[in-house]
């Protein structure tokens, strides 16, 4: 995706849900990602996320004038009835000029649940707010029945 949040401030995160499952405790949703910040480098996991994971970086509002984020999700098995899901991300994104405006991060997701995927919600930030004029996404693999 060609990703911008539409919240006035410099960096917004996709969340993402499957099935519609904002979940209860115990989390179904668990995550990793490695990230670089400038010329910094860390990473991170949490295993409790109940409402679908909020961790892959776009622009807000407020970051540098037409600056999107570059996304890709890749959810490999999607319509496996049997296993838990996994899926792999990488994001990029600049939000203003100077060196550490720069992020890229990439990471996994897993979602606890043998169901087939088949609604995949993607909101920015937890409240599910909206991308901004000019987002653009592409969803291949859902077929509606």
């Amino acid at each position: 995706g060609h990703l911008r949040g539409a919240a006035a401030t410099s960096e917004s995160s996709i969340n993402l849900r499957f099935n519609g499952d904002a979940g209860a405790a115990p989390s179904k949703y668990g995550w990793a990602s490695l990230v670089a910040v400038g010329t910094t480098v860390s990473s991170n996991a949490d295993n409790e996320d109940t409402d679908g994971p909020t961790i892959i970086p776009i622009p807000g509002a407020s970051a540098g004038a037409s600056l999107f984020g570059a996304v890709q999700i890749w959810i490999p098995a999607y319509a496996d009835p049997v296993n838990y899901k996994a899926t792999t991300w990488h994001a990029a994104k600049k939000s203003g000029t100077a060196e550490g405006d720069f992020t890229l991060r990439t990471g996994t997701i897993t979602w606890s649940d043998p169901a087939p995927i088949t609604r995949v919600q993607l909101g920015v930030d937890s409240g599910f707010t909206n991308f901004a004029t000019s987002s653009r996404l592409t969803l291949w693999g859902l077929v509606a029945s």
